[in-house]
């Protein structure tokens, strides 16, 4: 949720979409998708897999947390803003989708609508 909602922001910033907008988005978010997200303990033997995931792909704790947090959940779907965390999610054989990029961003829609690819 954190990565989702930074993305977002980080268009109000740009100035691609307004507050209310980003406001819209975000109640959204909270009020459909949050009742379907799975929440797991952590675990030592989950701090030693996101740490594997930090040195094997370069990245920062949040994003491996968020990465081997959306593996263990069996999450259908993957959400960053970020190339490199989307490349990694991709290599543990995630659907991973970049929220900035239109063309994925409509594939996603797809998905969530429950459309066919």
């Amino acid at each position: 949720m954190a990565e989702a909602i930074a993305a977002i922001d980080k268009k109000v910033a740009k100035r691609q979409i307004s507050e209310e907008e980003r406001d819209f988005v975000i109640s959204v978010l909270f009020s459909d998708v949050l009742i379907r997200v799975t929440f797991i303990k952590i675990s030592d033997e989950f701090i030693e897999a996101v740490l594997e995931r930090i040195l094997a792909y370069h990245l920062s704790a949040d994003d491996a947390l968020q990465l081997f947090s959306c593996s263990v959940a069996l999450s259908p779907i993957f959400l960053a803003a970020d190339k490199s965390l989307i490349r990694a999610a991709k290599e543990e054989g995630l659907k991973a989708f970049d929220v900035e990029i239109t063309d994925e961003s409509e594939i996603l829609r797809r998905l969530l609508a429950g459309e066919d690819d």
